[in-house]
């Protein structure tokens, strides 16, 4: 059985063949879609672009909720209808799961392979207990699983970008933007990438791309990259004291992302932890909770992958 499995954010997709002995790699495509008019321009350049074998079952992993009908993208308007996208891969099944709740699914894998860089905490006992993972890229989302015992993964979906910052955080921005902090209270509106470029304007009047700022941050030559960094370290890990409350994840905080990377392998890292760490007493002590980076792009396809062998080992289950 051949699957094609993807990875569909605000800013980049990436699609790729798969089997039971794992992900394809020679088939794996990268598409940056402001280059596109719609997911299904993307498919058709993708299909063509080699001699695809026959599809047996599509999975995709988008960026925004799956129920609605049909499912977008949360930061850009592209539409996934199951008929045009059955028809175009010949697929007889269609899986559309949320991006970070592909993540959670891929968490068991990546656990095996070593595919996890620990950043904080204590080394995270396999399969125990619950995780959450925290994408910040193009957007902000979250996404709570738990391995089963049968080996599976149950993964709960969330659009916590859209949720409002807890008080602390919020009181933290206002005390350095002052008014301009009261435009929004939604999480994503701050910690995303687009959300770091805000905090630079309006500390500095100027604007600048998020991947400038981190450079300038690191170099140590704007203080206004430095302030601004450090601002958002700092509301991140205020932000992640009130999700451990929420989630209780002991098996480990793992983030994931473009903006998350370039944050926690950076002096950034020192900045969130002393943020996530300080502060009064929680209900947990949160110098044991395991925190991890996944630093692998592919890592929600490695997810798609795993929700469609465990569908085929149910399928088998029943049959049997």
């Amino acid at each position: 059985m051949t699957y094609l499995i993807g990875d569909i954010g605000g800013t980049n997709t990436r699609l790729a063949l798969a089997d039971a002995s794992g992900l394809q790699g020679a088939s794996l495509r990268h598409f940056e879609n402001a280059r596109f008019a719609s997911f299904y321009d993307v498919l058709t350049q993708y299909l063509t672009s080699f001699d695809a074998p026959r599809i047996t079952s599509t999975c995709l992993a988008i960026a925004g909720p799956v129920h609605e009908t049909p499912p977008r993208l949360t930061n850009l308007n592209w539409e996934f209808d199951e008929g045009p996208i059955k028809e175009m891969t010949g697929a007889q099944s269609l899986v559309l799961v949320n991006d970070l709740a592909a993540l959670s699914h891929a968490l068991p894998e990546l656990s095996q392979s070593q595919s996890l860089t620990r950043l904080g905490g204590p080394q995270p006992v396999a399969a125990s207990g619950q995780s959450l993972v925290v994408g910040i890229g193009t957007g902000f989302n979250v996404s709570l699983s738990k391995q089963l015992a049968d080996g599976t993964t149950m993964a709960f979906e969330a659009e916590m970008g859209h949720a409002q910052l807890p008080q602390a955080a919020l009181d933290l921005l206002r005390a350095h933007l002052g008014e301009q902090a009261t435009g929004s209270r939604h999480v994503e509106h701050w910690l995303s990438g687009a959300g770091l470029e805000r905090i630079y304007t309006e500390l500095s009047h100027n604007h600048l791309p998020g991947r400038d700022i981190m450079s300038r941050f690191e170099g140590g030559t704007d203080s206004h990259a430095t302030a601004a960094v450090t601002l958002f370290a700092r509301v991140l890990g205020l932000l992640c004291r009130e999700m451990i409350c929420q989630y209780m994840p002991r098996a480990g905080l793992v983030f994931a992302g473009s903006v998350a990377r370039s944050l926690l392998t950076s002096r950034g890292l020192d900045l969130f932890s002393d943020s996530f760490l300080s502060g009064p007493p929680t209900v947990t002590e949160l110098s044991n909770i395991p925190c991890l980076l996944i630093a692998d792009d592919a890592a929600a396809l490695q997810g798609c992958l795993q929700i469609l062998l465990d569908q085929k080992a149910l399928q088998a289950q029943r049959g049997s």
